[in-house]
């Protein structure tokens, strides 16, 4: 199960690309667990390839944690859905996390995982990385002192350079589909 922090004074699940992605199938249709997995293997399957055992666990990991529930059960299976809960901790995921993911892992799946709700949800979601490269931007250098620092300051603010102009792009981008 994946660590858990705390917001709010509440334990908060985390979010990994994994999960992000379980549970947007799930948002996107409730199902059982095969329909699950043969969805997430065709959304998902190129970034996060995993065996039907590893998306199981998940669905039982996200089932004990509240943010899915069994929706009907039949003698030989269940079929689950996303409880508001999980909708809001799905919400919240989409944009956090991502500066901290050099290979952007988390903000590709983020980018397939809003598509199941709507455009605006995608616009959504880049509005809320914006702002996260923003307040990375602002912050002070961190960590070493002399010439590492120096380095590492320079490297985040170039990375934050390029994904704030990679995010104007996918809003240009975006806004001129139907």
């Amino acid at each position: 199960m994946a660590v858990a922090t705390i917001r709010d004074g509440r334990i908060a699940p985390k979010a990994t690309p994994m999960r992000v992605a379980v549970l947007a199938t799930i948002i996107e249709q409730p199902g059982w667990r095969y329909d699950i997995t043969t969805r997430f293997d065709v959304r998902f399957g190129r970034l996060l390839p995993v065996t039907d055992r590893r998306v199981y666990q998940v669905v039982d990991d996200l089932l004990a944690e509240g943010l899915v529930e069994v929706i009907h059960e039949d003698p030989r299976r269940r079929h689950f859905g996303a409880t508001g809960h999980g909708r809001d901790a799905h919400a919240r995921w989409l944009a956090e996390g991502m500066r901290e993911d050099p290979e952007r892992l988390e903000m590709r799946v983020g980018i397939v995982a809003a598509s199941v709700y709507d455009q605006q949800a995608t616009f959504e979601l880049l509005r809320r990385y914006r702002e996260v490269v923003l307040a990375d931007m602002a912050s002070g250098p961190t960590g070493p002192q002399g010439i590492q620092a120096e380095l590492l300051d320079r490297e985040r603010r170039m990375v934050n350079e390029a994904s704030l102009r990679w995010i104007e792009y996918a809003v240009e981008r975006l806004a001129r589909e139907p």
